[in-house]
């Protein structure tokens, strides 16, 4: 996580409210910290800080340091040590021991696969998933690195020790400890060694124990020389060396054994472009540029319960996986126009192609770029209230961003939608040459690009990170949405202004009687009449359509009683419409305990 450098946002002093509440949090994560040894390294008279930063990776985190020594960060609404703070207190999370041929292969970006673990002959320590762990070395209790543990103790020892045990975060040596004193590892022996420190060698020190042994008939010295037990410990490093170079580049290929995260995501990758190739990407689309692919085509087929994210992936970035298909001989991509590649044809006859089965239950993810709501059809023949449309996100060019995306063919008062927004911002980084080069995750503010997205009381920033600049630009222009027939090839007017959500709402009438209320369908193309007749089916109870109140309210649907449950599982299941849109299905009546 902390292996490339990182952006700092804001570095600010914590007040005594927030320390407070840090100290809590911190207690309740880890039990060894009591008051008095919070007292100690958080000193109420020393500086606390809150760093917050972005990593390489585009990842939020939150660093506290005691004056300028991090501490604690927070990744994920959890915490975790620094090695700093595990230096003074080593007993702080549970630890697993390696060699030290593994831990250069952990300062490079690799996670600690479990054949490189130590295990004691007490066995290992007691822990559970997903929680803080420390990476130390043999002989050395002093961290070298923290990650969270990818299963607990149980898991990995009944497994035999196989697959990833801890998904490192920061360690010795990174841009997070570069953050500090700058400090070495200090000698801590580990528990079961003796707590005097000794000064001989190790050579020396295992002589004199196996003498020691040898004197009271507990070992013969012949039957396990200086020299095996050295020959002994080479062979284990080698081994574990070899280990390390398998857990870097993947191949951990044991029978039984699951794929790695990393994995995972490089084959679903290659399973959405084969998809999007299969049904999606026409021949009359090409050529495409290599963002609409993946926005648009390839993130549509991803599994629903899954999520797309190339930073999670071996590859790292689209480019570079869109060039091993290419190796493949899958797709051809070209640079279209400056600083912008384009799919521009793919084999149709290739044989992972041909033989990819399309996966059953894959439909359009709830992305930002583009919606689709699938409005279900009556039983009967009769085909009212079977409308299926698409719902895009528009955007407005304003006058601030004009200057921007004029010349990338948008004038003022053009809408776009959301992918078309980022794509013309990119060609237009690209072709002005403002990649940072080098930080390449930062982007430099020419004056016609700072003019538009920064206010005048920020003053003159040189440099903001891809995401920033891009939200930014969205908070810059006017937006809308626009529903689309599927069968209709004519755009419709923009309407502008937010979506607002569909809202459910209980009132109270006379007598002590509940009734539903239904609003706001209209925007989402839902035939209201034919939504207010499956509703009286499905719930046996009168359902009636009535104006709303207001200028611009439209109708809305009445039915007795508090159906929330019911229409919840209407909305989400069968029209399909993201529950982000839905406001107030948390007004469900509770279930009675029996």
């Amino acid at each position: 996580m902390f292996r490339k450098p990182f952006h700092v946002k804001s570095n600010t002093n914590m007040r005594g409210s927030d320390r407070r509440h840090l100290k809590g949090r911190l207690s309740e994560c880890f039990p060894v910290l009591t008051p008095e040894v919070m007292a100690d390294i958080l000193p109420n008279k020393m500086t606390v800080n809150v760093m917050k930063l972005t990593t390489h990776s585009g990842e939020d985190v939150l660093v506290y340091l005691l004056e300028s020594q991090p501490l604690f960060f927070e990744c994920n609404e959890r915490l975790y040590p620094t090695v700093y703070i595990l230096w003074s207190l080593p007993d702080l999370v549970p630890s697993l021991s390696t060699w030290p041929p593994v831990f250069e292969k952990l300062a490079k970006g690799a996670d600690l696969m479990l054949p490189g673990v130590m295990v004691p002959d007490t066995g290992l320590p007691e822990f559970v998933r997903n929680r803080p762990c420390a990476v130390n070395l043999e002989g050395n209790a002093a961290a070298m690195a923290v990650g969270s543990t990818s299963m607990a103790s149980g898991d990995m020892t009944s497994c035999g020790m196989k697959g990833k045990g801890v998904l490192v975060k920061h360690c010795f040596g990174d841009h997070l400890w570069e953050a500090g004193d700058k400090s070495t590892p200090p000698h801590i022996p580990p528990g079961d060694l003796k707590s005097q420190e000794s000064t001989e060698s190790p050579e020396e020190s295992l002589t004199d124990n196996l003498a020691e042994k040898e004197e009271t008939g507990e070992l013969k010295l012949d039957s396990l020389s200086l020299e095996n037990r050295v020959a002994t410990q080479e062979e284990a490093l080698e081994n574990a060396e070899q280990l390390a170079k398998d857990a870097e580049n993947g191949e951990e290929e044991e029978e039984g054994e699951s794929l790695s995260p990393v994995e995972q995501m490089d084959a679903l990758f290659y399973q959405c472009l084969l998809h999007s190739l299969k049904t999606k990407v026409k021949a009359s689309d090409l050529p495409m540029t290599t963002i609409i692919l993946y926005r648009t085509h390839m993130r549509s087929v991803c599994p629903p319960s899954m999520n797309l994210d190339v930073k999670k992936s071996s590859y790292k970035k689209l480019n570079k996986f869109l060039g091993y298909a290419e190796s493949k001989g899958l797709i051809e991509v070209k640079e279209t126009s400056r600083g912008v590649d384009s799919l521009v044809n793919f084999d149709r006859r290739h044989n992972d192609l041909l033989e990819f089965q399309i996966p059953e239950n894959v439909f359009s993810e709830d992305v930002k770029e583009e919606r689709k709501f699938h409005i279900p059809q009556e039983a009967s023949n009769d085909t009212k209230g079977s409308w299926q449309g698409t719902l895009h996100q528009m955007y407005s060019v304003t006058s601030a961003m004009a200057r921007v995306l004029e010349p990338m063919g948008y004038r003022k008062g053009s809408w776009m939608k959301a992918e078309e927004v980022r794509s013309a911002v990119t060609e237009y980084v690209k072709r002005n040459e403002l990649v940072d080069p080098l930080n390449r995750s930062q982007v430099i503010l020419d004056p016609h690009l700072h003019d538009a997205i920064m206010d005048k009381s920020e003053g003159y920033i040189t440099h903001l990170p891809w995401d920033q600049m891009f939200t930014r630009c969205f908070a810059k222009m006017s937006s809308g949405y626009q529903m689309l027939p599927s069968e209709q090839a004519s755009n419709r007017p923009v309407i502008k202004g937010k979506l607002k959500p569909i809202s459910l709402k209980i009132e109270r009438k006379a007598g002590n009687k509940l009734m539903t209320v239904i609003q706001n369908l209209d925007p989402y193309g839902i035939d209201i009449k034919d939504f207010a007749h499956r509703l009286q089916i499905g719930v046996a109870a009168s359902a009636t359509i009535s104006q709303g109140h207001g200028q611009k309210a439209g109708q809305e649907v009445r039915v007795q009683g508090n159906q929330i449950n019911y229409l919840s599982k209407l909305l989400l299941e069968e029209y399909e419409i993201p529950r982000r849109f839905v406001q107030g299905l948390d007004l469900a009546p509770k279930s009675k305990k029996r």
